[in-house]
C-alpha cells in the first residue's frame, strides 16, 4: 500500500524594488503570455491536500490591484507550472496549466479551499487549517487498518461510481486520528490519490473519514467537492 509523499514546499521569491523587479516581472509575464492563460476562472475540480514531485525554480509575482497574482515553477522533468491566482468574496481561485518540454499543455481551475490548496502546494501564501489533528494508536476496540482501507474504498465507490481501472491508479494513505477537526470519536482518514501526479487533473482524489470503531463511514469528499 502506498504513502502518498508530501510535497515539499519551496518558498517563493519575492521581488525586489527597482530594476531588478522591473526585469522579474517582466520575464515572468512575458511566460505566462506564451502559455495563454486567460483571465477567467471557472469552477471545476478541487485539488487535493498532497502532492509529490521535484521542482526547481520558483518564481512569484506578489498581487496587482485587480488582486491577481502568479507563481512560476519549473520542474525538475522540464514542465513548466503556472498559477495564477487572486482572493475575492468568494475565497480564492486559481488556474494551473502545466507545459511539458514538448509543449503539450493542460489547464485545470480551482475554488475555495482547493484553490488555497494548490496556490500553497506551488509556494504561495499558506492556508488557514485547523490544528485539532491528532495522530495515536489505535485501540483494542478500533477496526484494523486494513478493515478501514477496504470500507473506505468500498464507500467511495459506492458513492462516486468508481471503476476498478480508475482505483488502479491510485495510491492510499490510511492515518488514525484520535481527534480530527469537530468529530468527537477516533478516526481513520483514507485518502485516495494518484500514484502519477500529473493525472491529478484527470482523476481527482478521494478521502474516506470512518469512525475508527464501527467503520462508519462519517465524510465522503473528493477533489470536486473542494476536499478530496
Amino acid at each position: 500500500m502506498g504513502k502518498i509523499g508530501s510535497w515539499m514546499l519551496s518558498g517563493a521569491v519575492t521581488l525586489g524594488l527597482g530594476a531588478g523587479a522591473i526585469f522579474g516581472n517582466g520575464a515572468l509575464a512575458s511566460q505566462a503570455m506564451a502559455l495563454g492563460i486567460g483571465g477567467e476562472h471557472s469552477e471545476a475540480i478541487a485539488a487535493a491536500d498532497r502532492e509529490t514531485a521535484p521542482r526547481s525554480e520558483t518564481q512569484s509575482n506578489p498581487a496587482q490591484q485587480d488582486g491577481t497574482a502568479t507563481i512560476l515553477k519549473t520542474l525538475e522533468n522540464g514542465t513548466t507550472v503556472l498559477v495564477e491566482y487572486f482572493y475575492g468574496n468568494g475565497g480564492a481561485k486559481a488556474t494551473v496549466t502545466y507545459e511539458s518540454p514538448d509543449g503539450e499543455r493542460t489547464s485545470s481551475s480551482y475554488d475555495g479551499d482547493a484553490a488555497e490548496a494548490a496556490i500553497e502546494r506551488f509556494g504561495g501564501p499558506k492556508r488557514n487549517i485547523p490544528d485539532r489533528y491528532v495522530e495515536a494508536e489505535l485501540g483494542e476496540c478500533d477496526i484494523s487498518e486494513e478493515t478501514a482501507v477496504l470500507a473506505a474504498i468500498d464507500e467511495l465507490t459506492q458513492k462516486y461510481a468508481l471503476k476498478q481501472t480508475l482505483l488502479d491508479k491510485f495510491t492510499v494513505t490510511a492515518k488514525f486520528y484520535a481527534a480530527y477537526e469537530d468529530l468527537s470519536a477516533p478516526v481513520w482518514w483514507i485518502n485516495l490519490y494518484p500514484a502519477d501526479t500529473e493525472e491529478f487533473s484527470e482523476t481527482g482524489s478521494y478521502t474516506a473519514i470512518l469512525d475508527a470503531s464501527t467503520g462508519e463511514a462519517l465524510k465522503l469528499l473528493s477533489a470536486a467537492d473542494g476536499k478530496g
